[in-house]
């Protein structure tokens, strides 16, 4: 919102390079995380964040932040909330009532009755549905978010086997991806001019399309070919929809583009992340099931035993605690059915 204040004609060029950042932070991060080893306990590893929190909060303390665009139009707090309406915010509040189900234990149906009370009151104080445009678009950053997010979640995991036999970690291939997005973000703004917001959107979005079936079929260094596709296909997604919000919806102000970020997050993590994770449990299950059909073992009923929750309901993954005290032996078969 700040940025998009200060830059009230080029929002989508400096909001993509405000969003270089990210990208930047994934390659130094990645790049030192990556240098500190395999051996290096994964705290210290994400302690790594604190750096440039801290730098970043001593950079914040002297300065004073514009006041937002939308309380410079004139523009109340009542129609603000009125550009999200009931609609948007059944969107958001459903994904963090059924989060919090998870986590709490929760019946559907009590997250069900929370979630509608609570979008209820939204609609009754607005007297507003949301903007129809601004609700689409909440609902296309889920699946966008997704395919950033999500992929780059499971990515290091997914890409293992293949990036072993090449010589490489895995976590290369987000290093590589990332440092394309940061190089590419600087020129989301001349690219807006000339194919606007949305075409860039739809472009990017067929390319990503290419790139991660690629990523899904290829091995040895084609990988890397498969991973610069889906690299340039993703670098302009989630500037460009944040951009995109703020032009078309400007009563909406910090409130709208806050929606739509926060919105993504949650849906890469809760949805994105989720499903990814449930396709490869399901996939090593398969695989597990059947060496023991093929092979008269039990190594199936012996270590996919843990009790797993998603958006498909219940199911039983790889128990990750019982493979690590089994023989070395079983880790080999697991991890070469695995990795197959």
């Amino acid at each position: 919102p700040v940025v998009a204040t200060m830059f009230p004609k080029q929002k989508i060029k400096w909001l993509s390079i405000l969003h270089a950042g990210w990208a930047g932070g994934v390659v130094l991060g990645g790049i030192m995380a990556l240098t500190l080893g395999v051996d290096t306990q994964w705290q210290y590893k994400i302690g790594l964040i604190l750096i440039p929190t801290l730098i970043y909060g001593f950079m914040t303390i002297s300065l004073k932040f514009p006041v937002n665009e939308r309380v410079q139009s004139g523009v109340s707090y009542k129609e603000m909330l009125q550009e999200v309406g009931a609609g948007g915010a059944l969107i958001i509040v459903a994904l963090i009532i059924f989060q919090l189900g998870t986590v709490f234990g929760w019946s559907t149906a009590v997250s069900v009755i929370i979630t509608l009370l609570i979008t209820a009151g939204f609609g009754y104080y607005t007297r507003s549905f949301g903007r129809p445009l601004f609700i689409i678009l909440l609902l296309v950053m889920i699946p966008l978010a997704t395919t950033e997010l999500g992929t780059d979640s499971w990515i290091t995991d997914l890409m293992a086997p293949e990036m072993k036999k090449i010589g490489l970690q895995a976590g290369w291939v987000l290093v590589y991806t990332s440092a394309i997005m940061f190089v590419l973000r600087f020129f989301a703004g001349p690219l807006t001019h000339k194919i606007s917001s949305l075409g860039l959107l739809a472009l990017c979005s067929g390319v990503a399309v290419i790139g991660l079936y690629m990523l899904s079929a290829s091995t040895g260094i084609m990988i890397l070919v498969a991973a610069t596709i889906y690299g340039l296909a993703k670098s302009f997604f989630w500037p460009t929809m944040l951009g995109l919000v703020s032009e078309q919806f400007p009563k909406g102000g910090a409130l709208t583009l806050n929606i739509t970020g926060g919105l993504g997050m949650i849906a890469a993590g809760v949805i994105g992340a989720g499903i990814l994770g449930f396709i490869q449990d399901k996939s090593i299950d398969q695989k597990i099931a059947g060496y023991d059909q093929s092979n008269n073992t039990a190594i199936h009923s012996t270590y996919v035993t843990e009790q797993k929750t998603s958006l498909f309901g219940e199911y039983k993954g790889l128990d990750q605690a019982k493979l690590s005290s089994a023989t070395p032996a079983d880790q080999e078969t697991v991890t070469t059915i695995r990795d197959t």
